[in-house]
């Protein structure tokens, strides 16, 4: 079977303030300034799947003449990352989150699918990663990944007398050809970090 490996990078989501005011430059001098405004939380759940922060994810094997020209997509799978010990509150603090992926060189191509890295498997083939609903996500602009309606709302585990969070996040990942397809192992990866709203 081919694999996907999701390799995690678990951080607190950060954000920064612009403090102080500048004197706005009539828009005719050709100036301007840009505002900044931002949150830093506490909140950073724990993945559950896999202690080492690798969720692996095997994609059916599937025949090139799924993929003999470049668009087709074939081999699709969901997968869940499951998160636990998030601190909550009801009705306060940071109560949705997703995985915002990370736009990487390495694994990321320029079109925001992930790359084979395996420099001897199958040809013009690489994987698209998607939301919950089969929409494709490009990883360079989170595009149907960042959209208020993709978090996921944190509920408490039901544990007494101090409760944690927990949440499910759905996604899916897919074959896709970037020419005709020709036969080999895929191997690809891709980073994310946790976001909290």
């Amino acid at each position: 079977m081919k694999k996907l490996v999701l390799t995690t990078l678990i951080a607190a989501g950060l954000g920064m303030a612009a403090q102080g005011t500048l004197a706005a430059a009539p828009a005719s001098t050709g100036q301007g300034e840009v505002h900044f405004t931002g949150k830093v939380v506490s909140n950073t759940c724990v993945i559950t799947e896999d202690k080492t922060g690798v969720r692996e994810v095997s994609l059916v094997t599937v025949p090139t003449s799924a993929l003999n020209e470049a668009g087709k997509t074939a081999g699709y799978k969901s997968f869940d990352l499951e998160i636990t010990g998030c601190e909550w509150t009801s009705g306060e603090g940071s109560s949705k989150v997703l995985a915002h992926f990370e736009n990487t060189n390495q694994y990321v191509d320029a079109n925001g699918r992930l790359k084979n890295l395996n420099a001897s498997g199958a040809k013009y083939v690489v994987i698209e990663l998607t939301d919950k609903n089969a929409q494709p996500i490009n990883v360079i602009t989170n595009s149907n990944n960042d959209a208020d309606a993709n978090y996921v709302t944190i509920e408490s585990d039901g544990t007494t007398p101090n409760p944690k969070g927990k949440a499910k996040l759905t996604y899916g990942a897919r074959y896709y050809a970037t020419g005709a397809a020709e036969a080999g192992d895929v191997l690809a990866k891709v980073k994310y970090t946790l976001a909290y709203k």
